[in-house]
C-alpha cells in the first residue's frame, strides 16, 4: 500500500517542475494537518519552497541561472484556490504572458470575485482587484487569458500581426474554447476571435 507522503510525492512530480500548490491540493490524501506536516518536511529537505504559509514550489532549475523564481500567474492560481475565489489575469499582463508585447507590466494584477487585497511573495507582489461579474465570466474559461490579450489592444490597436501570432500559437484546445468568451466581451471583440479560429466572416 502507497503512504500518504509517497501519494503527495507522485503528485508532485506529476504537476512538475516550476508548480505551485496548497495543501488543500492533497486533501484526498490525507487531513489539511498531516499534508501541512508533509510539505513543511520535504521544504525543510530543499525540496520544495515555503512560498507563504500553506503555498509552495516545486522550484524550477536552469543550468545557467539556477533555481528560477516562480510564475506569478501560478502563484495567484495556488492563492486563489486557497481562498476559494475565482480569478482573471489582467489585460497587460495577459498580452506580456502571451508574446504579444515586450511590455512589462509595473504591476501583477489579477481580477477576483473576491476582496481587493495585496499579497507579498519574495520580491514579487500580486494585486488582486474586486471586478464585476460580468468581467469574471472569463475567469470559468480557459481562454480568458486571450481575450484579454484582445481587451488590452483595443479595437483601434490590434493589428493583423497581433492577429496571426494568436492564429500560430494558441493549441487548438483554447481556439475551440475561445467562442465561449463572446457573451463577456464587446462586438469588436467577437470579431476578432472569429478571424482568428477562422470563421467566415458574413
Amino acid at each position: 500500500m502507497i503512504s500518504i507522503i509517497n501519494k503527495v510525492i507522485n503528485r508532485i512530480n506529476g504537476y512538475g517542475r516550476g508548480s505551485v500548490f496548497y495543501s488543500g491540493d492533497f486533501s484526498d490524501h490525507g487531513t489539511t494537518k498531516t499534508i501541512n506536516r508533509i510539505l513543511e518536511r520535504l521544504a525543510q529537505k530543499g525540496k520544495l519552497i515555503r512560498l507563504c504559509p500553506g503555498i509552495y514550489y516545486f522550484p524550477k532549475k536552469s543550468p545557467l541561472l539556477g533555481t528560477l523564481s516562480p510564475r506569478v500567474d501560478k502563484i495567484a492560481d495556488a492563492i486563489a484556490r486557497k481562498n476559494n475565489m475565482r480569478i482573471l489575469i489582467s489585460e497587460s499582463l495577459a498580452a506580456n504572458f502571451l508574446g504579444l508585447t515586450t511590455q512589462v507590466p509595473s504591476k501583477n494584477i489579477f481580477l477576483t470575485d473576491g476582496k481587493t487585497r495585496t499579497v507579498k511573495i519574495g520580491k514579487q507582489t500580486i494585486y488582486f482587484k474586486h471586478a464585476a461579474p460580468k468581467i469574471m465570466g472569463l475567469s470559468k474559461r480557459k481562454s480568458g487569458i486571450v481575450a484579454q490579450a484582445i481587451k488590452f489592444f483595443g479595437k483601434d490597436n490590434i493589428n493583423s500581426s497581433i492577429i496571426n501570432k494568436l492564429k500560430q500559437k494558441l493549441p487548438y484546445a483554447l481556439k475551440v474554447d475561445l467562442p465561449k468568451c463572446k457573451p463577456f466581451l464587446p462586438h469588436w471583440a467577437c470579431s476578432i476571435i472569429d478571424i482568428i479560429i477562422e470563421y467566415k466572416l458574413v
